[in-house]
């Protein structure tokens, strides 16, 4: 795999951890200002190590997506996404009848086959 494809699969991970691309840009926004500000006032000696807002969203982000990517993986594979995604795929009414056409092939196919066989034999 691809580093370009193993950054998108990350990045998709990290959406599922966090549900989608608008809630996750206000939300991890709104928690580092609320985070440096709380940071900020109740330990002042942390103003040494970032000195500006911008340091702060430089560390803390980074971090953050990792720790997203590694959450939604989780969801992915083990967590409630293969049973919401086997739900809606069953339950999904386009995809019944789209599953039901599939179905009528194969048994065409299938009994096309059989036709064959018995006149072979």
């Amino acid at each position: 795999m691809k580093l370009w494809d193993k950054l998108l699969t990350y990045k998709v991970y990290a959406m599922r951890g966090y549900v989608s691309l608008v809630g996750w840009i206000i939300t991890i926004g709104t928690f580092t200002m609320v985070l440096y500000e709380n940071l900020i006032i109740n330990f002042p000696w942390i103003e040494t190590i970032f000195t500006n807002v911008f340091v702060f969203v430089l560390l803390t982000i980074p971090i953050g997506f990792v720790l997203l990517a590694f959450l939604g993986r989780w969801d992915y594979k083990r967590g409630t996404f293969p049973k919401e995604g086997g739900e809606s795929f069953r339950n999904n009414p386009e995809w019944k009848e789209l599953r039901a056409e599939v179905k009528e092939i194969f048994d065409y196919i299938r009994e096309e086959k059989n036709a064959r066989n018995k006149e072979g034999l």
